[in-house]
């Protein structure tokens, strides 16, 4: 406790540095800065408190290049089908830090794609960018099977890609509880069946 002490002593400076720029972003929105200290001291604010960390895990990891991460030479074991290289490991993409508010819907019976977006309301996401960023942050902490947003007991994650030419892709993870593996496989939205024990992810 004490060389942690005294590593926080000297860069104190820079410490309140940080914190009074936070203040001033903070105040250019209009949000007391007080207020939210006092929010993410509650039970409510560990959501805010993960998703922070997880920022700043990804900035001192480096992680702004994905295909660093997601490559089969990366951290965490994975097997990528031939359409999933092709049509979104092959293309340009960055690590987005800025969150976007998701829900995912745990399906109940046999359903297609069209009718999961349709009587859902299942919103896709418009880029690859984002996909894999989000999948990031879920793998980064669940790498080993651990419960969280994913699924990890052999059932699929789903997530709709729609890009503004109007090509739209299903994404398709699930790890193998047997092997550790993670494997992703992209195909062509269409009237394909979804089955139960599927969990679908959307935009807010």
């Amino acid at each position: 406790m004490g060389r942690n002490s005294d590593i926080l002593l000297q860069h104190a400076g820079q410490m309140e540095t940080v914190f009074m720029k936070l203040a001033q972003k903070f105040n250019e929105r209009g949000i007391n800065s007080i207020e939210v200290v006092d929010k993410l001291a509650q039970p409510e604010g560990e959501d805010t408190l993960d998703r922070f960390v997880d920022d700043c895990d990804a900035l001192f990891r480096g992680i702004a290049d994905l295909k660093k991460f997601f490559s089969k030479d990366g951290p965490v074991k994975f097997w990528f089908s031939n359409p999933f290289s092709t049509w979104i490991l092959a293309k340009e993409f960055q690590y987005i830090t800025k969150q976007e508010t998701i829900q995912h819907y745990d399906i109940s019976r046999t359903m297609t794609n069209l009718d999961i977006e349709r009587y859902l309301n299942v919103k896709p996401f418009t880029s690859i960018s984002d996909v894999l960023s989000i999948l990031y942050r879920f793998i980064i902490k669940q790498a080993n099977g651990e419960a969280g947003h994913l699924l990890t007991n052999g059932c699929r994650n789903v997530f709709y890609l729609e890009f503004t030419d109007g090509t739209r892709i299903v994404v398709m993870i699930r790890r193998r509880p047997s092997s550790g593996v993670w494997r992703f496989h992209a195909y062509a939205d269409g009237y394909y069946n979804q089955y139960v024990g599927t969990r679908v992810f959307s935009r807010s």
